[in-house]
């Protein structure tokens, strides 16, 4: 009870609960539970943690555009002309690493998909950090190439 006055009692109150926690242990329900199950609890608990990093990844840049919208706008693209403006500001929900395709970026963006690529080439020519890569999908004998945007 020496706790008590440095703690106060929700603390002490706080350590019995974890105390009988930790004496069930042993005899809860996951212990009882067949290993296959257990696996596949722990592969849902991972799945549910990738979602949730890839969404918290994405409301970091949703939270940051919000900032450069109520801050103001970045000093780089001030400059930009509004469709290229329009891209950047697009790019930046991007988590890095992140690739959008060219046709997913122009139907957000609402321009075709040709000005979207002039857009984005141009911002790399400025020295954005995003990078246009192709990639070769293969579906049984067709094989179709699709362009995406990285941000680096």
């Amino acid at each position: 009870m020496q706790d008590k006055g440095r703690y106060g009692s929700t603390k002490i109150e706080l350590d019995k609960v974890v105390d009988v926690l930790e004496d069930k242990k042993e005899k809860s329900y996951f212990d009882l539970m067949e290993e296959e199950k257990k696996e596949k609890i722990n592969e849902n608990i991972k799945e549910i943690s990738t979602k949730l990093d890839i969404v918290l990844k994405k409301l970091d840049g949703v939270i940051s555009r919000l900032d450069a919208l109520l801050i103001g706008e970045k000093p780089e693209h001030a400059k930009l002309e509004p469709d290229i403006k329009k891209v950047a500001l697009e790019l930046e929900l991007l988590s890095i690493g992140e690739k959008i395709s060219i046709e997913k970026l122009a139907e957000r963006v609402g321009m075709s998909k040709e000005r979207v690529n002039e857009a984005v080439k141009k911002l790399i020519e400025k020295g954005f950090k995003y990078q246009i890569i192709e990639e070769e999908r293969k579906v049984g004998f067709i094989s179709k190439k699709k362009t995406y945007i990285v941000k680096l």
